[in-house]
């Protein structure tokens, strides 16, 4: 596994960028990663955002956000703190310091350097629709609890492949969380052609309502593709300003750390954020976590539970 100042030096050196680098700062404290280790307080986290974001008439809010807790999210977020923004991480509790996916160590640098949020995605990126309902409980809710074991403000969900039903949706809700985020229900400028892939959404809005009428399945487009271009994402946004409200990027790896179908190029990515940044300034649009466009409090985490 990658220390994350050993990653961001590999990811330099594969992109030829000519960029000096501070070390991030090394973590607090060593920390336990089971899932026995005592609740711990991390003093460095930020006080999440209570009140829900109160857009104007009009005005489009983006969220950046990454799935899976790869190691390559600790990239991501090195180029949003270049440009001063913020994502929201959706992490699998259970991925965390295994082979391809962030250190524990890792994860509190992501957290802490800038703000970003860390929110739940199951404990082993399950297929919820192949579980019963006590299988599907203990992996929505032992991830957002062993996330806040190891010291963590979780309020927000994803659902693992955009599944989500009724039924789901009350699990999600009563584990804790204050919103969870679908996938393929807004209009997408660049739909994927996998047929796995979730996308039902030809003639939909291109933003969400804030507040969403469905906290707990909050409309999101189709998630970035390797194939998406720089005017890809930024026609993506410049569709919702049209009439304003919400749009929830969705990423999962970076390239060339991690290159697949569903990874975006870091090079691209970095010219988007870059772009995003500008219009912000401009007043364009405004970019937020999840938590900080849904509010609320952190909930109290239910109990580990038991795989019998």
């Amino acid at each position: 596994m990658y220390r994350l100042s050993t990653l961001l030096a590999v990811t330099l050196l594969a992109s030829g960028c000519g960029v000096t680098l501070v070390k991030p700062t090394e973590p607090v404290a060593a920390v336990e990663e089971s899932a026995s280790a005592a609740p711990r307080v991390n003093p460095f986290l930020p006080s999440p955002v209570v009140e829900p974001l109160m857009l104007a008439p009009g005005q489009t809010v983006v969220t950046l956000t990454f799935d899976d807790g790869r190691v390559s999210n600790a990239r991501a977020a090195q180029i949003l703190n270049a440009q001063g923004l913020r994502g929201t991480f959706y992490v699998n509790s259970g991925g965390i310091g295994q082979p391809g996916f962030l250190a524990l160590a890792d994860l509190d640098w992501i957290a802490t350097s800038s703000g970003n949020e860390i929110a739940g995605h199951t404990a082993t990126h399950a297929k919820l629709d192949e579980l019963d309902v006590e299988a599907v409980r203990r992996e929505v809710c032992n991830d957002r609890t062993q996330l806040m074991r190891w010291g963590f403000p979780v309020r927000n969900f994803a659902y693992p492949f955009g599944y989500v039903t009724p039924e789901l949706e009350q699990v999600v809700a009563g584990c804790g969380y204050n919103s969870a985020r679908g996938l393929g229900e807004l209009a997408t400028v660049h739909p994927p052609t996998n047929p796995g892939t979730a996308y039902t959404c030809a003639d939909c809005d291109w933003g969400e309502a804030v507040p969403p009428v469905n906290s707990m399945d909050t409309r999101a487009p189709a998630q970035v593709m390797a194939d998406w271009s720089l005017a890809d994402y930024q026609r993506q946004v410049t569709e919702a300003q049209a009439g304003g409200g919400w749009v929830q990027f969705t990423f999962h790896g970076m390239c060339p750390i991690d290159c697949s179908d569903i990874t975006a190029s870091a090079a691209t990515f970095t010219d988007f954020v870059i772009w995003l940044a500008d219009q912000q300034a401009q007043g364009g649009v405004i970019v937020r976590t999840v938590g900080e466009v849904i509010g609320g409090p952190v909930q109290p985490a239910p109990p580990i539970e038991g795989t019998s």
